[in-house]
């Protein structure tokens, strides 16, 4: 569910990057990123031999940051936690941190799917 609600706000104009661990795109069971990427989503692998473990995300004026995988698995099953900021100061320390690592997997990481563009 929440895969398609990315995509929809993809279709529909909105920004929408992710960026994620390779062996959560290749292995992870009830992981939806080969959906996102197929339907245009822009997404990067971090390509690593380290995790890419953020979990975390930025929308609009609040963060959500936390345990969460977000997977099928972590909304269903897993004992999970997921906390919700609307500092100003803290969404902008996040929203920095995504451009950083967008940047460095630009250049470091991996591209899949079919989004047109990685600006």
């Amino acid at each position: 569910r929440l895969a398609s609600e990315i995509v929809k706000a993809h279709v529909g104009g909105v920004d929408v990057r992710v960026i994620a661990d390779d062996e959560q795109y290749e292995e992870a069971i009830g992981s939806d990123l080969r959906r996102i990427a197929d339907a245009g989503v822009p997404v990067l692998l971090d390509n690593a031999t380290a995790r890419m473990h953020h979990k975390f995300v930025v929308l609009d004026d609040v963060v959500m940051s936390g345990s969460f995988n977000w997977t099928h698995q972590a909304s269903m099953a897993n004992c999970e936690n997921v906390c919700i900021m609307r500092d100003p100061a803290v969404v902008e320390a996040f929203a920095s941190e995504f451009q950083r690592l967008w940047g460095r997997f630009r250049r470091q990481g991996r591209r899949v799917g079919r989004a047109p563009s990685l600006a």
